[in-house]
């Protein structure tokens, strides 16, 4: 049996495997008429977990373009899945709409987990795709008495689901099977524990089981995690602040991934459902213990030039640091009233003043002592040091300071830089 005609088999068996997950499937299509006939541009094809209510069904014929979303039996899915080697092109019916589909079956199976962005559905999937040799055409989608897509981006993104820019091979027919077992909701990271909490469906949550991997340096823990409930989080005792983890979550009756993270943070963003959890008995000692190696206060943000100098510090010390906006200089909590997409603002000063691109994560939060908001920016150590402010230079943190850097300090930098890049190229060089 051939590559393409094993991995279509393979994608009719999982079909069938999960028949019992499965009510029917959503169908969405993007389709385009020439003559007679209706080819298809996209189609999209998404299973419905068994129990859900189905979406609202429709038709909106445009003239030159029609958008269909219908359903179909998973057997008739199954049977659609089987006839895709048969032919380059192929006719196939939903809703009594015949439909024109040239194109080539891929063969590949990609898995992702339920933070992707680029399609809406936020559980962990794999895609199977037939790739279409219509790649359609831009049009504005217009008539008296249907919705208005001004484009075909629009049409991918508002009726299809599926985010152009952050996916742009969305052509063809796309095979999404979700596997509604069970998913991450919220992983919450301190310096010592790690806290998930998981969603489930179709699997109980004791028969579901975490496989985690934490790195810093040379050094990896792997532990299980085990779920009592939806409703009470795991909490793993870390033992040491990871640099970078992995977690997995499989099923323990038939061993199938369901879902899984993996953050690194050296990474200018976090994966959804991702945070950095500081406790507020933590953050209220922080505060106590007043400016640090690790700790900058601030009552407001006065001056973005010293902020981004601060980040620059902590950006090139071991274990990064913390700014805590709306304390003054005797340490009281007086609060601070951050704008609208503050964090926004926050990545702007820091993209504006500071190179290389530094990791941060900011958070606002209420303390419920002080009922005062507070703003929370955690700036992660850089794995690419020395970091600069521009038309200022490096600098670091020395007792509870900000200091630039001497000449000697600087060469220390570029000299551990060289060991640490001649070291990654002897673990390479096979």
């Amino acid at each position: 049996m051939c590559p393409h005609q094993e991995t279509i088999s393979n994608l009719a068996e999982k079909l069938r495997n999960r028949q019992f997950m499965y009510s029917s499937a959503l169908v969405s299509c993007y389709l385009h008429r020439k003559g007679t006939a209706l080819e298809n541009i996209l189609t999209l094809i998404m299973p419905v977990c068994t129990g859900d209510p189905l979406p609202t069904l429709e038709k909106l014929d445009y003239g030159e373009f029609v958008l269909l979303k219908t359903t179909v039996s998973i057997k008739e899915l199954i049977e659609l899945v089987l006839r895709l080697p048969e032919s380059k092109s192929m006719d196939v019916k939903f809703a009594d709409v015949n439909i024109r589909v040239d194109g080539r079956y891929l063969g590949t199976r990609e898995r992702y987990d339920s933070g992707t962005g680029w399609i809406n559905i936020d559980w962990g999937f794999e895609k199977y795709q037939y790739h279409a040799n219509c790649g359609g055409e831009s049009a504005i989608l217009a008539s008296v008495d249907l919705p208005l897509y001004t484009d075909q981006h629009s049409v991918r993104r508002e009726f299809i689901g599926i985010d152009p820019a952050k996916y742009s091979d969305a052509h063809g027919i796309i095979f999404c099977l979700p596997n509604y077992g069970a998913k991450i909701r919220e992983i919450k990271v301190s310096s010592k524990t790690l806290k998930v909490s998981i969603d489930t469906k179709t699997e109980a949550a004791v028969d579901v089981i975490g496989k985690l991997s934490y790195t810093r340096d040379k050094e990896t823990v792997k532990e299980d995690i085990k779920f009592s409930n939806e409703t009470t989080p795991s909490i793993v005792n870390l033992k040491f602040e990871p640099q970078k983890f992995h977690i997995i979550l499989l099923s323990k009756k038939t061993g199938d991934v369901l879902d899984e993270r993996n953050v690194d943070f050296s990474w200018h963003y976090l994966p959804k459902g991702v945070m950095i959890d500081i406790p507020e008995d933590e953050l209220l000692a922080l505060i106590k213990n007043g400016e640090s190696q690790i700790v900058e206060l601030k009552e407001t943000m006065c001056s973005n030039h010293k902020f981004a100098q601060t980040v620059v510090a902590f950006a090139n010390q071991s274990g990064g640091g913390f700014i805590i906006i709306g304390v003054d200089d005797k340490k009281n909590i007086v609060g601070f009233e951050a704008e609208n997409n503050f964090n926004d603002t926050i990545t702007r000063i820091i993209s504006s003043n500071c190179e290389p691109r530094v990791v941060h994560y900011t958070e606002e939060r209420i303390l419920s002592e002080k009922s005062k908001k507070l703003l929370l920016v955690k700036v992660m150590e850089g794995m690419d040091k020395p970091y600069v402010l521009r038309e200022k230079g490096v600098f670091i943190r020395v007792n509870g300071i900000d200091k630039a850097v001497t000449r000697s300090e600087l060469d220390e930098f570029y000299i551990q830089k060289a060991a640490n890049n001649e070291e990654f190229h002897t673990q390479t060089n096979f």
